[in-house]
């Protein structure tokens, strides 16, 4: 079995919600998301949403 490169909780750190609220570009981000529509607005802070999860 191969050796995962990187875990959820570090993907978390650097794609998550309290992580895109620090600065003023992810809060951007987080705006244009909303204004788009989508359900999930980080995929990296909801350990369901990713597909590869499941297996």
């Amino acid at each position: 079995m191969t050796k995962r490169s990187r875990f959820l909780k570090s993907l978390a750190r650097t794609h998550g919600f309290c992580r895109r609220m620090r600065k003023t570009g992810g809060r951007a981000a987080l705006k244009r998301r909303r204004a788009k529509g989508r359900k999930i607005l980080c995929t990296k802070t909801n350990p369901n949403s990713d597909p590869r999860a499941s297996r």
